[in-house]
């Protein structure tokens, strides 16, 4: 077994975000058939990306801001979870779905003319498997967006404007569409998608002070 590398005692907090539930009820997104539920799918991932940075990485501290599937935390509390752990990045894990079966693949959102969440979600759009990869670049988070946009989120900004650090959200693939579905549940395609992520946080040191666009 490989083990984590030891933490610098400078390692800068990234906050994993698992979509849902943040209310009694809220399971996030269904696939059709009933073999995926948002809120169980997105902590599995987000637990994936937190491993593999612990066995990548000495300068990032990966933190859960929900640790158990059945944990209700509100959107609120979630951003002062990710306040009280010094977060600098906080990275929104969800999971797409629309009433339109033909919508797939994956979007971001970032906080508007925040740059370096756009290049940290572009970097992860980027780095995503090419059967679900986005034509679509990382879009500013403004409610009720103009762009192929699942049914429960009309406002991406309400999901990050808690937190005060660089918040991004990422959507992957759509639950609704047959072959995005297929990619969801395919476990190359899942430690790809997880790859992706962490390939967008490991750009976060050049933002902060003293990296190269700091």
């Amino acid at each position: 077994m490989i083990a984590p590398v030891a933490l610098d005692s400078g390692a800068i907090p990234v906050a994993l975000d698992p979509g849902h539930p943040s209310k009694p009820g809220d399971t996030g997104c269904v696939s059709p058939d009933g073999t995926l539920f948002e809120y169980d799918y997105t902590l599995s991932m987000s637990r994936m990306v937190a491993k593999i940075l612990r066995l990548m990485n000495s300068q990032i501290k990966p933190v859960l801001l929900r640790e158990r599937s059945d944990e209700v935390v509100s959107l609120k509390e979630r951003g002062k979870r990710s306040t009280d752990a010094g977060a600098k990045l906080v990275v929104s894990i969800h999971v797409n779905s629309s009433v339109n079966n033909r919508q797939h693949g994956c979007l971001g959102f970032h906080w508007p003319r925040n740059w370096m969440g756009r290049d940290i979600s572009n970097a992860i759009l980027n780095a995503m498997p090419p059967q679900i990869r986005s034509k679509w670049l990382s879009i500013e988070a403004l409610n009720k967006p103009d762009t192929p946009d699942d049914d429960w989120l009309d406002a991406p900004r309400d999901v990050m404007r808690y937190h005060p650090a660089t918040t991004i959200l990422t959507e992957l693939p759509y639950a609704s569409n047959a072959n995005d579905l297929k990619a969801l549940h395919d476990d190359d395609v899942k430690l790809a998608m997880c790859m992706a992520i962490v390939t967008g946080i490991l750009q976060m040191p050049l933002y902060l002070p003293g990296g190269l666009y700091g």
